[in-house]
């Protein structure tokens, strides 16, 4: 609707017809085509438009929100930007079309942040602009020729991840940045990333990909690198994985459901976990698909699971819609089986290092079911830490608590134990970049941002640390 009425306005000015979603293809190639992009990331129209609307962002200083539902390439997009952009490892292609270099000062938004809080991380990005301004320029010049080359101008970007957690804060933050983005004389640029699932809001939306795009997304994840070609049987799976996600979430009708409680993270597991068993077992056979969508679409009830998800295992991922034999499948795979596996795997010495077993919610109907855990040998007093979230009134608001609690989860973190977590609700958004497995590697060393009000901490995690988060069936099946 909004490309037709440009439209409309071109031809009513020019007198000439212009598809403007063509134009505005061959401009994101223009740009998107100098970047430097990982290998293993597919260009799905998701990912490029996220790519497209930060740059265009930064380089014109327009304070922007990218909105989309979680794992649509919103913090993978802003992180290859950055890549990009940084200073340090400066893309001389964005150089050459005169782009700045940019210093990313980030801000991790929780339901506890305060408009003094984001004031104070704006001021610093500010102040760390000015300091960026006083040192000297440095004229360099280009090799082989004579003329000297004009450094790069320097930027800074204050970036807001998870602004949807703000909002619901009781202290209101949000509307301080009222005051600070409409400041024409404005020096830094503003980049928020807002995650939602099912409302409509009046915020810049993503694209969200199609079966054909999902498809795409999961031969960039299971191929093995760009020279070889993926297992032919494996190959052959991709579009049935495709299909078998998209029923999963168009599916409205028999979903136990009325919000997503899958999503694309969850689609992107299952293509890694696939390639992962592929390499390690050297085998690939229905009993491994079974698994692998099990593992990765658990978190139902077994009435549901029969009902909603074994019919499509059946239908989308099987040859000739075969009959599962309930019996046979709830004896191999059932949850405690799955989670015992995780663990094993995670601790495994043979595992890649690129490989990341995900870290797992156990949804119980008992506040106390986490202890079969070790009833059943999965977790040892050897190996485990169990970190409960404390009643007392006091603690619910007090900072030293929330402070005492992620340095017990630190320590876990670096010396690579079990970590599980209960009733630690106010705690899981500054673990958030945890949870989701957020890591940087420097020098084959895994890295995590730890969160707290406006406060960030980098912690080192060790290969083997895994995190068992307990939630009530409740809190689990209900989107509020």
């Amino acid at each position: 609707m909004y490309a037709k009425t440009i439209q409309d306005i071109i031809y009513e000015k020019l007198q000439r017809e212009i598809r403007i979603e063509r134009v505005i293809e061959q401009e994101q190639d223009r740009y998107i085509s100098n970047l430097e992009i990982p290998s293993g990331i597919a260009l799905n129209p998701a990912f490029r438009e996220n790519l497209f609307v930060i740059l265009v962002a930064l380089a014109t200083k327009t304070p922007t929100i990218v909105v989309g539902r979680p794992g649509s390439s919103k913090t993978l997009a802003m992180a290859t930007v950055q890549a990009n952009l940084s200073s340090a490892s400066k893309n001389k292609k964005l150089t050459q079309m005169r782009f700045a270099d940019f210093f990313v000062v980030s801000f991790q938004c929780s339901k506890l942040t305060t408009a003094e809080l984001i004031q104070r991380r704006w001021n610093f990005a500010v102040s760390f602009l000015e300091r960026l301004n006083q040192l000297p320029n440095e004229v360099a010049r280009a090799p082989n020729r004579r003329e000297s080359v004009a450094p790069s101008p320097k930027n800074v970007v204050l970036a807001l991840d998870e602004v949807g957690l703000a909002e619901q804060s009781k202290f209101r933050p949000l509307k301080v940045l009222h005051q600070l983005l409409e400041d024409e004389k404005r020096e830094i640029a503003f980049i928020g990333l807002r995650c939602f699932e099912n409302e409509p809001i009046g915020l810049h939306q993503v694209v969200q990909p199609n079966k054909e795009q999902l498809e795409q997304t999961a031969t960039k994840i299971i191929s093995p690198s760009e020279n070889k070609e993926i297992h032919p049987e494996l190959s052959g799976k991709i579009p049935k994985i495709a299909a078998f996600y998209d029923a999963v979430m168009t599916d409205h009708t028999d979903s136990p459901f009325k919000f997503d409680f899958f999503g694309y993270r969850d689609f992107y597991a299952l293509s890694s976990y696939l390639k992962f068993c592929l390499d390690t077992r050297k085998v690939f056979n229905k009993e491994l698909v079974i698994e692998a969508v099990m593992r990765n679409f658990g978190g139902l009830t077994k009435a549901q699971t029969e009902s909603f998800l074994f019919p499509k295992i059946s239908n989308y991922l099987l040859e000739n819609s075969e009959k599962l034999d309930l019996t046979e499948i709830w004896k191999r795979f059932s949850p405690l089986h799955l989670i015992r596996d995780n663990i094993q795997q995670t601790r495994s010495e043979e595992r890649p290092p690129t490989f990341e077993m995900r870290n797992i919610m156990l949804i119980t109907e008992s506040p106390f079911m986490w202890k079969i855990l070790f009833d059943s040998g999965i977790a040892s007093l050897d190996f485990t830490e169990v970190i409960f979230g404390s009643r007392f009134a006091g603690d619910a608001d007090s900072s030293l608590y929330l402070y005492r609690t992620i340095e017990k989860v630190r320590n876990i973190m670096s010396t690579g134990r079990l970590c599980i977590l209960l009733k630690l609700e106010k705690l899981y958004e500054s673990l958030y970049d945890v949870l989701n497995q957020r890591y940087q590697a420097v020098d084959g060393q895994k890295y995590c941002r730890i969160c707290l009000g406006g406060e960030s901490v980098r912690c080192r995690i060790a290969k083997n640390f895994r995190c068992v988060v307990v939630v009530s069936s409740q809190e689990a099946h209900h989107n509020e």
